[in-house]
């Protein structure tokens, strides 16, 4: 189940409209994937004159953000993807 530190979760393909189960489904891989906060809050637009400590919280959250997008593009078939795919956060896909 687990390699190297990291879980392989095989969810199925949203084929259709059954977005409830996977949407309980990818609720669980999130917070597996620790990123169910970042999902849940989203994300605040960068400051351009933050503090470096700021810039970094906000590198750690992007990378988060990008990580549930992943998750989510992954999830998806190729027809919901398309619809999705341009979006800057996960919020928005």
């Amino acid at each position: 189940m687990a390699k190297n530190g990291t879980f392989h979760i095989s969810l199925p393909v949203l084929y259709g409209k059954r977005w409830e189960r996977l949407f309980r489904q990818v609720k669980v891989v999130f917070a597996v994937h620790d990123v169910y906060e970042q999902v849940t809050n989203g994300m605040e637009p960068f400051l351009v004159n933050a503090t470096s400590v700021l810039r970094n919280v906000h590198k750690e959250l992007k990378k988060k953000d990008d990580k549930a997008s992943f998750l989510i593009h992954e999830r998806v078939d190729a027809k919901k993807f398309e619809k999705i795919a341009e979006a800057a956060n996960y919020k928005e896909a």
